[in-house]
């Protein structure tokens, strides 16, 4: 259940006239059924609410006060996050001889006395903020608003802003409207509120909150998301060099399939989609079987469990973590055998999936080798939990994955495969044959460095973007290297060490490893050095074997810098330990 929290604005959006129709309060008992959150959030006094009826029984929060003063009811708590006026400035604003309505953190009145209240507040000097909202003037703390006040009630209740929908009509809305994942605007809200909106509904007040809420009981999410633009994530470039942008509910609300044969960027493209959404602060949680996306530790509150020496740790701990945290995971299965990983994955995934249905979190799950944990008869069995989205499964062997799985995936993202038949499966499941027949015969001829994406937008009933996408020029913040942890140490097979050309029938050692290469380099006579350089053996190596493109562009620079000698000696060595250092840190 992404959407797990509903924020409602009283005033013109589920009341008019000091009223709740009866309407309205039947379906805010079926959200509150479906077990949902509801949270009030309104500019109006705690003691003004009451009149409206029995909310409190409803609500896990009601944030009062344009978001100064929150009353939790499962406590009976009152928290003031942001203080009270100053008293003076209440004293003065009192003696003004306006009508005045004082609440436990602001005051409150109505034009035409807005330039007496701002000379007020002018005069001394004091620290308050002023909103205006239907001709209403609300005198209010510093710090507080609707958005804020949101922040602070979600953050009491163990919830996320990224599994809010919320609804309102004025102008007061609009800081809630920024902290929502999702903003809808009544159909009698303002025009500028209807501009910030995501989604404009077509009937005015509680008709249009609970027709809205109906079809997302429904598990149907309606279409017209406008999605905003300063949250797209760029994923890569078409053809005709335009970026590629999604809205990250293309991934949280949807289930991707990312599939292409070993070493084809299937990882590296994976990586980028979960550096995206660490960005814009989504929870996301990794099932790493090879220890690919260690790197991801760099990231402020990504937090690396599992690896070398340390096992992960008991699915109860992390669920725990997840819960009461804004954390995100990397779950580093490397260290544990085939069997090992199964059973881990099959305890942890229903322990999360169970915290996912009650708190909406985590918002992305990453399933990479997901050929190891799906297959026909494994102990996972959730293919009814995934349906509702936030799932990306990774393969080079889609076929082994049960076609249960695979039916349930929305977009498809396919890297280079060397079977035909495994890129004809997945087009006719997922994308029911509806991938343009010109993007189908490019397919085998994919490179390293493109992807085919179908993905459908917004809704099933919403538009489709398909084509080839280059994803050379983009960026990613973490260097990727497939299975970072073996690359630095650990041997390769023979034939795919770097052996060193002999002179004067002195033998070098073969590298087996980065460790090694970094260790012998120093070893190896500067002619040796020029003739492997200049033949481009080094870049080959680094980049084919390794495949640390990012090394091995240092080494062709080195090589066209026309050093000799021990100047070349060093700066190679330098180039590979410098490399070296950056990567262990990541391990």
């Amino acid at each position: 259940m992404y959407f797990k929290i509903v924020a409602l604005d009283l005033d013109g959006t589920i009341a008019m006239h000091d009223r709740i129709a009866s309407g309205t309060w039947k379906i805010l008992k079926e959200i509150k059924k479906s077990g949902r959150a509801i949270l009030i959030v309104t500019g109006r006094r705690l003691d003004d609410i009451q009149q409206l009826g029995p909310l409190e029984d409803l609500c896990e929060a009601i944030i009062a006060e344009n978001g100064a003063a929150i009353y939790i009811p499962s406590n009976q708590s009152v928290i003031l996050p942001f203080g009270h006026l100053p008293s003076e400035l209440v004293e003065k604003l009192s003696a003004l001889n306006i009508p005045l309505e004082k609440g436990m953190s602001i005051v409150a009145t109505r034009e035409p006395h807005g330039q007496l209240v701002v000379e007020a507040i002018s005069n001394m000097g004091s620290a308050a903020t002023i909103e205006y909202n239907k001709g209403a003037i609300m005198i209010i703390p510093p710090g507080a608003s609707k958005g804020t006040g949101l922040m602070v009630a979600l953050h009491e209740l163990g919830y996320s802003h990224h599994n809010v929908v919320a609804f309102g009509d004025a102008e007061n809305d609009r800081s809630l409207f920024e902290q929502a994942e999702v903003a809808l605007a009544v159909e009698n809200a303002d025009a500028s509120i209807k501009k910030l909106a995501d989604i404009e509904l077509e009937e005015p007040d509680g008709e249009g909150v609970a027709n809205f809420m109906r079809k997302l009981l429904e598990k149907e999410f309606p279409p017209g998301l406008k999605g905003r633009q300063d949250r797209k994530m760029i994923i890569g470039y078409r053809e005709d060099s335009e970026a590629m942008m999604l809205d990250p509910l293309s991934f949280t609300l949807k289930n991707v399939g990312i599939f292409g044969s070993s070493g084809s960027g299937k990882s590296w493209l994976a990586g980028l989609i979960a550096e995206k959404l660490l960005r814009l602060e989504y929870q996301i949680c990794i099932i790493d079987p090879e220890g690919d996306y260690r790197g991801l530790k760099a990231f402020p509150n990504t937090l690396l469990l599992g690896g070398e020496g340390s096992p992960p740790p008991h699915s109860s701990f992390v669920s725990t973590l997840l819960e009461y945290s804004e954390m995100s995971l990397v779950m580093d299965l490397s260290q544990y055998t085939h069997q090992e990983k199964l059973e881990y994955v099959a305890e942890i995934m229903e322990t999360l999936l169970n915290l996912r249905e009650r708190r909406g979190k985590p918002h992305w799950f990453l399933i990479d080798e997901a050929h190891y944990f799906l297959k026909k008869g494994s102990k996972l069995q959730w293919t009814d939990r995934i349906e509702e989205g936030g799932f990306a499964l990774l393969s080079y062997r889609p076929r082994d994955i049960d076609d249960s799985y695979i039916k349930k995936l929305d977009n498809l993202m396919i890297t280079h495969f060397e079977e035909d038949d495994e890129t004809e499966r997945l087009i006719s499941t997922v994308c029911e044959n509806s991938m343009d027949l010109q993007i189908r015969e490019k397919l085998p001829f994919l490179t390293d460095r493109q992807v085919c994406y179908f993905i459908k937008e917004e809704s099933r009933k919403c538009k489709i973007q398909q084509g080839i996408l280059e994803m050379e020029s983009t960026r990613r913040k973490v260097p990727h290297i497939r299975h970072l942890n073996k690359y630095l140490r650990a041997p390769l097979p023979a034939d795919k060490q770097f052996y060193f050309k002999e002179l004067d029938k002195t033998r070098i050692p073969s590298a087996s490893s980065l460790y090694d290469f970094m260790r012998i380099l120093p070893r190896v006579p500067s002619e040796i050095l020029a003739y492997h350089l200049h033949r481009g053996d080094f870049e080959a190596w680094t980049s084919s074997t390794l495949h640390d493109e990012e090394l091995s562009r240092r080494i062709h620079k080195i090589g066209n810098r026309q050093l000799e000698g021990k100047e070349l000696g060093q700066a190679l060595t330098d180039a590979v330990t410098s490399r070296y250092e950056e990567l262990e840190i990541l391990v």
